[in-house]
This record gives C-alpha cells, structure tokens and sequence, in this order.
C-alpha cells in the first residue's frame, strides 16, 4: 500500500467528530462459550479427583506446591487447603491469608501450547469487596519455577476489574503450569472467577499482557472529568508525551498530558462545549471528538458524532471538526454522513477513521431491515483538506452494492459483515501484518476496508460469569508499543485503551462506575512456520505464505489478477473474486490453493469450524469442495451443498502431504452466482502425531453406572430435568445428603443405575464426543420397574428432538416388569445430545426405573470390505466385532498384511488392534486416500508391542491419526506365532 498517507507534519489538527444522544454507542460482540475440540479447560474438566482430565488442585505456601482436599460441606463440590477461605471450584479461585490458591495443569508429552482465558474480581457490588487480588501464571519444569504470564510483577485486580491473558509457551512432558491468586492485602471478599484454557491445536494470533489502570476515580475528579464518555484520545508528538483529548459535551471537555502509563499526569484545561468549539455554518447538536489525525498542514481532523440534531434535536449524524492549536479549540466544520432515511432517535454510533490510498474511510451504523448494521463512507483526502481550510466539508459518498456512489448524507448502503466496526470505538493501520483494525472486545481486521475477519477477542470476561452490562471494553483507543501516538497506526506491539463497564448493582447509573481508564498491551503475533490461516497471510502477492488466488474454468486453474483500489483478487469474470476469508464464483469457480512448504502430516479445518452464505438478494447457495491434489478431501465425493443465508460446519481432515502438494478449496456458483459470497477462512496446521498407549485415549465405550459421578458432563454424561415434551433441559444438582442428582421437586431423582421422575421429567444426557455410529443398549438389555405398588412409567430415547426408541411417543412400563430394550443403531455428529428419559405415568409414586443405558461407538471397519496377503478367505474375520474369531495368514513367512476398505475417507481417532497371542508382535500401520500413496499412522516395527492388545490414537487435542479411506496393518514379525488378528477396529 502506498504509506506515503500516512502523514508525519507537525503544526494543526483536523477532527472527524462523531455523537450519541444519552451516551455514545458500544458494541457487545458475539460469542459462542464451547470449549473447542482438543482444548483443556478448567470449567468443563472440574472434578473431584487430583490429576483427573491433567488437573491438578493445590495452594502455594511460599516454597512448595501442596494438594488441596476435595470437600462437600455446605452442599458443593470444591477444593480446600489449609485455611478457611484457601479453596478452588468450578471456575472460581479464593485464597487464603498465608497462602494462594494455585490450579495446576500437568502436560501430558512435549508440546506448544496456547493458555487463554478471561478473570474476572468478585464482579457483584465490586465496592463492597475487599481490596482486590493479584494473579500470575508460573512454570514448573524440574526444580525449575518461572513466571510466564505477566511479563513483569503480578496482574493486579482491583474490585470488580477483569482482565484478559493470551500466551504461548513450550512445556515438556509432566511439566506444570499453575494459575496462582494471591490475596494482596487481606483476603475480605477475595473471589476470582477465571477459566483459563490450554489448547495445542491453534495458536492465538495476538498475546495480550497484563491490564492495567492508567486512571484512577481521583485522576478523574482531578481531570474534571465526570466519567468515560468516549474513547480517551491521544495526540501525536514530535517530541515529549503525547496529549490526550476526553469529550463530553454535556460535563465538559478535558484536555491532559502524559505518559503512555499516566495520561492525566498534568492537567491542561476543561472547557464547555460553547467555549471549545467555533461554529461559524451554525450547525446544531452536541459534539463528541471520537477520532483525531494529523494532517499535512499540520492541523488536526476530528471524526465527530453530533446527536440532538436536526428541527426535532432527534436526529444524529457523523461530521467533522478542525483544530489549528493543537486541539486547544475546534472549528465545528459539518455534517459528512446521516442515516438512510434519516430516522430519529437512531443512533449513529461512529469513530473509526482510516487512511487507504489517498481517501478517508469512517464507519457508522444504519439502522435497516436486520437491525443495527454496520457501513462505510469515504472522501479523497485532498479535497477534505482543501474544505477543511475554508471551515466547511466536501462531498463524502457511502459504499452501496460494490461502488461509492450514494450520498454520504442520507444514500443508501450496504451493510458490512462486521457489526462492531460502526460502534464507538477508533482503529488503526498495523505496520507489522499491513492490516486495520478495530477493537471491541474481539479483533476485526481487513485489507481492503470494506470485508473484515473477527481473529479473536482480546479484552472480555464473557464466560467466566454472567454480566447484565456487557463483557466487553467501552471507547477503545491505541498508542504505538513505545508508548507514542502515531497517527492511526501501531506496530507489532500496541496499547489498547478502554473503560470497563462492571458488573454492578442495576440501580447504580452507568456514569458512576466508569471513572476508571485501562490498558493492555497486545502483540502480533508471527504466523507460526507450521499455520497458514488464510485471513492472515491475504494480501497482494501469490503465494504469500503459500496461499494462491485462482479460478477453474473446468479444465484449467488460472491465477487471478490483483484489484488494487478494491483490496482483492478478481479472476475473468466481473464476480470471481476471493477476499481475505470471503470467495465469490462467477461462471468460473472461486479457488483458494495452499502449496505445502515441507513434508509432513496437517489438518485442514475452517477457522471458526463453518462456512457461510449471507445473500440477501435471494440467491440459490454455492457448492464447495477440498481437494487434495485431484483427489476429494472433502466430501468424500462431488460437492457439498451451502443454501443461500445458510451456514454449514467444515469437518477437520488429517492428511499427510509433501513438499509441492497442493490444497484446493473451490466454491462453485451452483445454480446462478446471485448473492454467492461466501465466508471460508481455512487453517491448515501441521500436527505433531503422537501415538498414545495410554489410557487416557478418548473413549469408545460408555456406560451410565460406570461412568457416574459427582460432576457434570463427566465421561460426557448430564443430569437434567424437563417438563413433558418441552424439549428444553435444566441441570440437576448434586445432593451429598443422598449421593444423588436431584431436581427442583422432592422425588426427581437420579443414580448411577436408575432415574425417578416427579411433576417434570429426569433425564440423563449423552452428548457425543466424536463423530460416527454408535449402538445404544441398556446394561442388563431391560428397563426396569421393579416396584408393584404405583401407576407405571412412561420411557422414551431422543437424539436432540427425535424418536431414536420408541419410533413416536413414549412407551409404557407397568409397575413390576421389565420391558426388553433392542439395540438401537444411530449416527452421531460431535456434540449431538442423546437423551434418555423417564416419566410419570399418571402420578410419580414408587416410579423408581432402572435403567443402565451403555453407548458404544462402531468401528469404521466394522464389516467392511478386507484384503489380504495371504488366508484372503477368513480376512473378514478380523473385523466382524467377535473377539472369538481370527483372520490367519496361510504360512509363517513375514511380513504379512491385512488392508481394509471404510468405503469413504474418515477422520482416524483411534485405532485397535487384537492381535491372535499374547506375545511381541512388530507391525506398522498405514493409510490411504486412493489406494495408492501411503502415509505411515505408527511404525512399531523396531520395538513392537509386547501385548495381544495394541492401542494407538490422539489425545485430546485437535487433530487425528490422519483422514483415509484405506488403513493397512503389515505385521512384521512375532515371537512364535504366524501373523495373525482377532479384531482390528479403526475409530
């Protein structure tokens, strides 16, 4: 891009000024709370055992790391040390007086890994609540102790502060990693809520440091300042601290000077509203400074909101503003952009303000037939100068259906796909990656300013409790990670400024909870030499990273053609094109190919698991496939299908590729190419594979008496309740008085083997861990009601809102019978619910039913078709379920082998292998997705096994044995016996 404007003269200010009336606008950006596929997280993986799911609960005494006891007084599960207040629970952390609580992750092999995670400080009534904590992250390796989170000193919490941590770093195997929380002063009120995650599978693409105050209440009340009202803005510097500027048309307007960590030490002026501004075109409405940069003439250009506006005071708009004093006073300029329509009492929102290719970009919101959206206008930067200078506004022109045509004042628009860019906060150019940014609670980045990518958030306490007014920063600015104001842009490193908005009492005014400044320092970072997100490596040059931009025309790739003006790749017709994680066909295909640096095996995946349509012009879908080479990835064959305003979820796939292979992933118009843009942002990660012999392999086998517990979700059982029919669950709590699950009514009961209803239904849930098949059975192969003396009972099977048994309805047990239950075959997505229910019949007496369900997952290969080098005729034995029977070779020559057909490509979790004899067997295994080229999935051929039984597979992180059709065991050799193999069951 063409730096040169990004202007570095120092003499005056322009001011783009933006307002809202009754507050300006902040944005709660959306998230999901799962727990991602190969993570490790504290709030889900609770539980009641040391070192269970890696966990580990213990406090810090000052020298030593010492083991809590697992306590139920006062009817819940936590954990205790050696103090009163010292405990752990599920998501929450108390120290004591002498020592820190300390939770504990131990590492199950060498790895990488990512520690994420949001806290929060007792967020109920924070100015009743002691006088905060402090909290670090350390490093246990050996005799080794380092601090590795923050970079320096404690993360200090005040009452009511969150904060945000994001790192990365190396463990070896059975290393530590503890999440400590210290008391800092007295230990009065001393809760924090914080659910870190450790994750291998994808690195953050920023580390954020610890958060810190830059401004307290009494730096507030000495600033004259009445609250935070807007984004605290600072102003570039040739020499010296910068300024910063705080608007509030209704309290005053501040203007201080200080330090990157003191913005308020010298106070400069507050003036009111009438003595800071000159209005000589007579424009009405408060003003609001949301955005400054420094022009060439040296004056600074202000974004404005204006609210109060109009013949009604009910209209809002975004304008501009000029200082040639280094903001000391403001020439109110005018209007730039109004709403479609101009609706009253529709706020605005506005801030950002970006420099690309000679034009000014700001952003807004409309309000339109989906609600609050999101849009952009522009102007030449030339002609906003020359207007400037004669204290009035050029045109400014809206982006409307791919052309700046409509009026910035009152023409229509086209919503952008990322709502928070229009909400009161500023931006800026980051030097390091050549992308913009805005912030609000997550990251949104673009290259061409008009399609942005979420990249995940930075400053949030979503998930760790509940907020009635929002888990997210208010009126964020930056500053440059030397601590300078440079206009609009930042480096590798930057600051983020932002008020917190706490959790507080409801009838406490908003106004008296936000004097309080934050910052946090974020970093870029690197891509890692093994992930390729395509978002992040997206610009103007083929093969950046590995990534090309082309089209298929049916017979031929060809490369498309960069479009400077518009920030995008554009192939030979008018509407192929390929955005940072957006790709449009046209009469060609869309194609994004990925060339692999190096030999090894990766995993392909979307980066938010999903690929989306957003048409509002009535379009008929797209179809997508990947392809390996020439060969289907995914699918398995054609194409799949994505309606038009549709979204579908990109299974992962594992393959192992060399160097030059090639990745393609294609969106083909289907029908017509009408509203055919479609979000896919691709990760391809190379995955270090790890072959577990232990037992902490996902399981395959899960039974409701054995895997029973005191806490949710363990060995993926719940414990719920519903009312008849009504499809929506509740979770039932634990009663130590009983040892049981039990509801919200006296006999709504649940145990390891049985379920009692009462008024509502009990229901115990299994929510599946991995896709495949799974046959469900009960332990003794009945439902029981052994009691004579009620009504009966009414049983039913689901998954998710389906019949799985009976096919409608519920099926009746009368008292003192037990009905057989028949083996029922049902496919699974992960994460699909199965529910296993009781109800009352008529009343709930003596409705005790036993009911013991077992879900065991089916092998891919099960009853598949097999090959072999040799005893060809009893191969099939080796994979029809009965451990009784064998498939042998027809000699004892080595080696020997066994291959099967899955009859399409899966994703391998697990493989098991019964091998004939107790003794060493030495063998490799191999997979395929045509037949042809073979990929090694474990080679034991040196060692071997000294075990009938051979388990390999992943732990829990993302990522698989490899994505095959076809998986070979080649036995290598054995002690006595000819190569030979009861069951072969590949998961």
């Amino acid at each position: 891009m063409n730096r040169s404007v990004f202007f570095r003269k120092k003499s005056c200010v322009l001011a783009l000024c933006i307002f809202v009336w009754f507050g300006t606008i902040h944005w709660a950006p959306s998230y999901t709370n799962a727990t991602p596929i190969g993570a490790w997280q504290f709030s889900t993986e609770f539980g009641s055992l040391q070192g269970e799911k890696q966990w580990y609960y213990r406090y810090w005494n000052g020298t030593s790391y010492m083991d809590m006891s697992y306590d139920t007084a006062g009817g819940f599960g936590k954990w205790k040390g050696n103090e009163d207040k010292l405990l752990l629970w599920k998501k929450g952390f108390s120290p004591g007086l002498n020592s820190d609580a300390a939770l504990g992750w131990k590492a199950p092999g060498d790895m990488t890994i990512s520690i994420t995670g949001n806290m929060i400080r007792s967020a109920l009534e924070p100015q009743l609540n002691g006088d905060g904590n402090r909290v670090k992250i350390m490093k246990v390796s050996g005799s080794s102790i380092t601090q590795i989170w923050p970079s320096s000193g404690w993360q200090v919490l005040y009452p009511g502060q969150f904060a945000t941590h994001a790192l990365v770093v190396s463990v070896l195997e059975d290393d530590f990693i503890y999440f400590q929380v210290n008391k800092d002063g007295a230990n009065s009120n001393d809760i924090v809520y914080w659910d870190p995650v450790i994750r291998q599978d994808e690195l953050p693409l920023f580390t954020i440091d610890k958060t810190e105050m830059v401004m307290n209440p009494n730096d507030y009340d000495r600033m004259q300042m009445s609250y935070t009202d807007t984004p605290v803005l600072p102003i570039y510097q040739a020499a010296g601290d910068p300024y910063w500027i705080h608007s509030d048309p209704f309290h005053g307007f501040t203007k201080m000077r200080g330090p990157a960590d003191n913005p308020s030490q010298t106070f400069v002026w507050s003036k009111t509203q009438s003595e800071l501004f000159e209005n000589p075109n007579g424009h009405d409405g408060y003003w609001w400074l949301l955005n400054i940069v420094r022009q060439t003439d040296g004056s600074l250009l202000a974004v404005c909101q204006v609210g109060s506006a109009g013949p009604s005071q009910d209209r809002y708009r975004i304008g501009l503003a000029r200082s040639t004093d280094e903001g000391d006073s403001w020439t109110y300029l005018g209007n730039i952009v109004t709403q479609f329509g101009d609706p009253a009492h529709v706020n605005i929102g506005g801030g950002v303000l970006f420099i690309k290719d000679g034009y000014y970009y700001t952003y807004f919101l409309e309000y339109g037939s989906q609600g609050i959206q999101a849009a952009v206008a522009r102007a030449p930067i030339s002609e906003v100068m020359v207007a400037a200078a004669n204290d009035t506004v050029s045109n400014w022109y809206k982006y409307y259906d791919g052309n700046w045509t409509e009026a910035g004042l009152g023409g229509n628009y086209t919503p952008l796909n990322a709502d928070p860019v229009g909400a009161n906060v500023t931006g800026a150019y980051n030097t390091y990656n050549n992308k913009y940014y805005v912030i609000s609670g997550s990251a949104f980045s673009s290259t061409d300013l008009i399609h942005w990518t979420d990249e995940g958030e930075i400053v949030s306490y979503f998930g760790v409790v509940p907020d009635a007014r929002g888990p997210f920063p208010f009126y964020t600015s930056y500053l440059d990670g030397d601590g300078t104001a440079t206009d609009l842009q930042v480096g590798q490193s930057f600051y983020i400024y932002f008020m917190q908005a706490h959790k507080w009492d409801v009838n406490t005014p908003l106004t008296e909870v936000t004097k309080e400044l934050y910052r946090t320092k974020v970093t870029k970072t690197s891509s890692s030499m093994d992930t390729f997100l395509a978002s992040e490596a997206f610009g103007s040059t083929q093969g950046e990273q590995g990534w090309y931009y082309q089209e298929w025309d049916g017979s031929n790739y060809t490369d498309m053609t960069w479009d400077a003006v518009n920030g995008r790749w554009t192939g030979s017709y008018s509407n192929n094109l390929i955005m940072s994680n957006v790709q449009h066909p046209d009469v060609a295909d869309s194609v994004r190919k990925w060339i692999a640096p190096k030999d090894g095996t990766v995993n392909i995946r979307a980066h938010n698991g999903r690929i989306a349509t957003s048409s509002s012009a009535g379009g008929d879908g797209v179809q997508v496939r990947v392809l390996y080479e020439n060969s289907p990835l995914w699918p398995s064959s054609g194409w799949q299908y994505v309606g038009g305003n549709d979204t579908i979820s990109m299974p992962e796939r594992t393959i192992r590729v060399a160097a030059g292979d090639a990745i393609y992933f294609i969106v083909n118009q289907y029908g017509n190419n009408i509203g055919d843009a479609t979000e896919w942002n691709p990760v391809i990660e190379y995955v270090k594979q790890v072959p577990w012999t232990r037992d902490d392999l996902q399981p395959v086998k899960y039974q409701a008496s054995a895997d029973y517990g005191i806490t949710q979700q363990k060995g993926a059982w719940s414990y719920q309740q519903s009312f008849w029919n009504s499809h929506s669950y509740d979770d039932m709590n634990w009663d130590y008085s009983m040892s049981m699950w039990k509801g919200s009514e006296p006999d709504l009961l649940i145990w390891d083997n049985g379920m009692h209803p009462d008024v509502t239904d009990a229901v115990r849930k299994w929510v599946a861990p991995f896709n495949g098949t799974v046959e469900i059975t009960m332990n003794d192969g009945h439902i029981t009601l052994a009691d004579t003396r009620g009504d009966g009972v009414q049983a039913k099977v689901l998954k998710g809102t389906d019949n799985v048994w009976p096919s409608i309805g519920y099926t009746y047990i009368a008292p003192g019978t037990a009905i057989p239950f028949p083996k029922q075959t049902v496919n699974v997505q992960a994460g699909d619910p199965i529910y296993f229910i009781v109800s009352r019949s008529g009343n709930h007496y003596f409705d005790s039913t036993s009911m013991d369900p077992v879900i065991t997952y089916v092998p891919f290969s099960q009853n598949k078709t097999v090959t072999a080098s040799s005893g060809s005729v009893n191969a099939a034995l080796a994979v029809d379920g009965n451990d009784a029977t064998n498939w042998m070779a027809s000699d004892g020559a080595m080696p020997q082998w066994l291959k099967v057909d899955l009859g399409q490509l899966h994703s391998i979790k697990r493989i098991d292998t019964k091998f004939n004899t107790a003794e060493r067997w030495k063998y490799r295994i191999e997979g395929s997705i045509d037949n042809i080229d073979w990929s090694v999935v474990t080679d034991e051929s040196t060692v071997g096994t000294n075990s009938q039984d051979a388990t390999i597979g992943v732990y829990s992180f993302y990522g698989s044995l490899g994505s095959y059709r076809y998986v070979k065991i080649t036995i290598l050799d054995t002690e006595t016996t000819w190569a030979s193999i009861k069951e072969f069951k590949i998961y």
